[in-house]
C-alpha cells in the first residue's frame, strides 16, 4: 500500500492505505501503485485521484507543483 502526503500552503495531509494515485505530471497524466520506481516530476493543475483500500475514490484538486516518489510514499507539493 501507498502513503499519500499532499502539501499546500494551506495544509498538510496524510492519507494512509492507498491502492493507487493519479496525477497530471508535465508528460500526461501518471497512476502510481505500490513498490513503483522512484521519481520527481512536475505536477500540473487538475485533479489528484487516490484510490483507497477500502474501495473509496476520492480527489484533490492540485495547482503547479513537484511531486516525488519513494518507498511507497508518494508526496504532492502544490
Amino acid at each position: 500500500m501507498l502513503t499519500l502526503h499532499f502539501i499546500t500552503a494551506d495544509a498538510k495531509q496524510e492519507i494512509a492505505d492507498i491502492k493507487s494515485v493519479k496525477v497530471h505530471l508535465a508528460s500526461g497524466l501518471v497512476k502510481i501503485l505500490p513498490h513503483h520506481a522512484p521519481m520527481i516530476a512536475t505536477v500540473e493543475p487538475g485533479k489528484m485521484y487516490a484510490m483507497r483500500n477500502d474501495g473509496i475514490k476520492t480527489y484533490d484538486i492540485t495547482g503547479r507543483g513537484l511531486l516525488k516518489v519513494e518507498k511507497d510514499v508518494v508526496t504532492v507539493v502544490s
